[in-house]
């Protein structure tokens, strides 16, 4: 079988027992009277609900195939096996009970199925897992799953209720009130491993209903909150764990040192601990949990202590009266912590003691001064000791609260006294002063303040006992300082702001007068601005004027002039030629100048490929080649984002350079090669030699750097005698042509002839018929023009033709 064929079927068993729809299938039970407290689904002696069979393995996994029942002697063994023929890893048992007629699986009160069992085995030691399905006539289905029960071999018991019993009861149907119970017709049992590649087996003495059987009792555990294990000593401690049966207990996270033992009696497991730490101090905190049928559970932590004496140091010998604490008087250290033991005695009135991690300190707030004899005990329930001190309360420092203050640049101040008590006489200090200003060691501030500003001063008096401190503000002005600009143009409809920028040591207020009608202050803001919407009389272009604006604070005022002017916008104008032409290769640079007011934003699109626009203070200007031939139509835009934009157009076309060709003769017999030349190609660009009239491809070739190319083509033998035209052509689609005559290739001449017949004189010199090819010139005038070359010595001819 395929590796996903199995995954598949590994998948759905997985997925089925985690979702519990492999469980208990009910059957129809052996008929019972209704005085009967229940009724036996199977014995295993003969009395059972209905037909039991083995539910064979199935592409899914669920059940495995490899799976054995074996029944006799009042017990049932399910052998769960894996891998199997079909390719299951994951193996699950089901056991199905098929009833001749429904079954009432609450005669006689019965709210429970019971589950009597023995002997788990697993080979990952983790148990198996159980599961139950009743279905009834209609075929409505109450299921549970998922319910694992640890490896061994005592008899034990799983009651799987109608409605859970308790908080967190797992072990219950769920569904059941959505079945008939009194009409069962099928109960199907699952035995499942916990994990693939794991085979497990389970003995069964009985499955039923009953309502009388043991419950379960929640388990207790009976340990002390920490034990201590001495140092260097072998140590045991024991404890209880209660419950029904008896719990399951498992011990974790013990030393290294540690032992942990369990024995279980009928109600009761008793845990023992034992070992030597050694010679190493510390603390750690064992798990234990106890578990009753893998549904009644109970966790407990608890500490194990080797405990090392109390280590104690001192050091403050003083504290300040009416100042909260803690004061840290030493330490006293220990494994486990330490704490302070019974009532302190000697302490100031309105303190305490107390332990803040290793440090012994004084809380609360002492409230007499004096000298205190502190006696107290520190430790843990293992190691103790005294802590004795002795403790000063002194009275700290008390400075009296400083108003602010505002002072004048350049003038002597009055003097600012400052007011403290406190034992020792306190100390004065303060944080940087005004320049200018100056504190003295009786608490007097002196001086001349020198520079404008706002200062947080701190003054401080301070004594060995403390310090004591107030904060207060010192103010130095003058004038505002005011920035604005020395004149503003303004337009009529376009609103103006403006931001008066002061520089005040204090609030400052603006006004202004003169301003440019529809214009004034706005002092709303964080900063005062000037703002509104300018206007002129009618058949007004420009207006001019002075505004004042001044800037007054507590200490004087300042005053601003501003030159202005308020303009009436004006539409933009542009100005840039209908045309601009030019030959491809051919650099251009074409002025656009744009008059507006206020100034405009000039913008240009519809550019070919190579040509930008570069603004300029004008307006702007086209620049750039061309890369290809053609028309474009460019539009220049401009708005001054008062009025409505304006556009215009030029057209730029881009011609096709002049092709000049030279062909190194002008007749050329038909097989020969003659050499071509032509330039005012773009460098670089691919050119290609042809033959006219049926035209034929003679060379292709590259544009040197200046644009010529130079080569010698052969003129195929086949070509027809007459008139030709060379023509050399660019990839950017510019040509030039110039004249050929072709000549027919010579015959071989014939055998000497007598004169008196056949072939007499026809095979020296003439060619075959004595025609040309008819490309555009008569035959007799070409062979005119061959004889005369022929007759010239055989002078080269240089026929050249322009194509613009």
């Amino acid at each position: 079988m395929s590796n996903v064929a199995a995954r598949r079927r590994l998948t759905a068993a997985l997925a089925t027992i985690a979702l519990a729809a492999v469980a208990f299938v009910g059957g129809a039970a052996s008929p019972v009277s209704a005085a009967e407290v229940g009724f036996s689904v199977d014995d295993f002696a003969g009395n059972a609900m209905g037909t039991r069979e083995l539910v064979p393995g199935n592409n899914t996994c669920s059940p495995s195939g490899n799976n054995q029942l074996t029944v006799g002697g009042g017990t049932m063994t399910v052998d769960v096996r894996v891998p199997d023929t079909i390719g299951c890893q994951f193996g699950s048992a089901q056991v199905r009970w098929t009833a001749p007629t429904a079954v009432d699986i609450t005669q006689g009160g019965a709210d429970r199925i019971i589950l009597n069992y023995r002997d788990v085995q697993s080979g990952s030691g983790n148990g198996v897992v159980f599961a139950l399905r009743v279905e009834d006539v209609d075929g409505n289905v109450a299921s549970v799953g998922g319910l694992q029960r640890n490896v061994g071999s005592a008899g034990d018991f799983l009651t799987i209720r109608y409605a859970p019993a308790y908080d967190g009861d797992v072990s219950y149907l769920s569904n059941a009130d959505g079945i008939d119970k009194t009409r069962v017709t099928s109960i199907t049992l699952t035995v499942a491993a916990t994990s693939n590649n794991e085979n497990v087996a389970v003995t069964f003495d009985g499955i039923g209903t009953n309502v009388g059987e043991p419950t379960y009792e929640m388990p207790s555990i009976l340990a002390d909150e920490a034990y201590g294990f001495p140092a260097s000593q072998t140590t045991t401690r024991t404890f209880d764990v209660t419950g029904f049966p008896a719990p399951d207990v498992s011990v974790t996270n013990t030393p290294a040192w540690m032992t942990a033992t369990t024995s279980k009696g009928t109600d009761t497991t008793t845990v023992t601990l034992t070992g030597n730490p050694g010679t190493t101090y510390g603390e750690a905190t064992i798990n234990v949990h106890a578990d009753v049928a893998n549904s009644l559970t109970a966790d407990r932590d608890v500490r194990i202590v080797t405990a090392s004496p109390v280590d104690v140091t001192y050091t403050a010998t003083t504290t300040i009266v009416d100042q909260p604490g803690p004061v840290v008087l030493g330490t006293a250290t220990a494994i486990p912590d330490v704490s302070v033991l019974g009532t302190p005695a000697g302490l100031p009135a309105g303190t305490a003691l107390a332990m803040d991690g290793d440090d012994v300190v004084l809380t609360g707030t002492p409230t007499e001064s004096g000298t205190f004899d502190i006696d107290a005990e520190v430790g843990n329930e293992w190691e103790q000791a005294a802590f004795a001190r002795s403790l000063e309360v002194h009275a700290p420092a008390a400075l009296s609260p400083v108003d602010d203050v505002d002072l004048l640049r350049g003038e002597e101040i009055d003097p600012i006294v400052l007011e403290a008590v406190g034992y020792p006489a306190p100390e004065y200090s303060s944080t940087a002063l005004p320049d200018g200003l100056a504190l003295s060691a009786t608490g007097t501030i002196t001086g001349t303040p020198t520079a404008v500003g706002t200062t947080s001063v701190t003054v401080t008096a301070a004594n060995d006992s403390g310090t004591s401190q107030q904060t207060f503000d010192v103010a130095v002005g003058d004038a505002p300082v005011v920035t604005l600009p020395d004149a503003i143009d303004a337009y009529v409809g376009a609103s103006f702001d403006l931001t008066v920028v002061v520089d005040s040591s204090s609030p400052a207020t603006v006004v202004a007068s003169g301003l440019p009608t529809g214009l004034s202050v706005d002092s709303s803001g964080p900063a005062a601005r000037i703002v509104g919407t300018p206007t002129l009389a009618d058949g007004t272009d420009e207006e001019q004027g002075t505004a004042q604006v001044t800037v007054t604070n507590e200490f004087g005022a300042t005053v601003h002039p501003i030159d202005w002017t308020v303009l009436r916008p004006q539409t933009p104008v542009i100005e840039v030629a209908d045309e601009a032409r030019l030959t491809l290769g051919d650099a251009l640079d074409l002025p656009v100048t744009v008059t507006s007011v206020p100034s405009a934003t000039v913008s240009a699109t519809g550019l070919p490929a190579g040509v930008e626009w570069v603004p300029d203070a004008d307006g702007g200007r086209l620049v750039g080649a061309p890369e290809a031939a053609g028309t474009s139509t460019v539009t220049i835009a401009a708005d001054n984002g008062l009025l409505a934009p304006v556009t215009a157009t030029v057209s730029l076309v881009v011609d096709l350079p002049e092709i000049i060709v030279d062909s190194s003769a002008a007749t050329v017999t038909a097989g020969d090669a003659i050499t071509v030349s032509a330039s005012g190609f773009q460098p670089g660009e691919s050119v290609e030699v042809w033959l006219n009239s049926d035209p034929i491809l003679l060379a292709s070739t590259t544009a040197g750097s200046a644009g010529a190319v130079t080569l010698t083509v052969a003129i195929p033998a086949d070509v027809p005698a007459g008139e030709h035209t060379l023509v050399v052509q660019g990839a950017s689609g510019a040509a030039g042509e110039a004249p050929l005559t072709v000549l027919a290739a010579a015959e071989p001449a014939g055998p000497d002839g007598d004169g008196d017949g056949d072939g007499d004189g026809a095979g020296a010199g003439e060619s075959t018929d004595g025609a040309l090819s008819s490309t555009g010139a008569e035959p007799f005038t070409l062979l005119a023009a061959a004889v005369l070359a022929l007759a010239t010595g055989g002078m080269m001819l240089v026929a050249r033709r322009r194509i613009g």
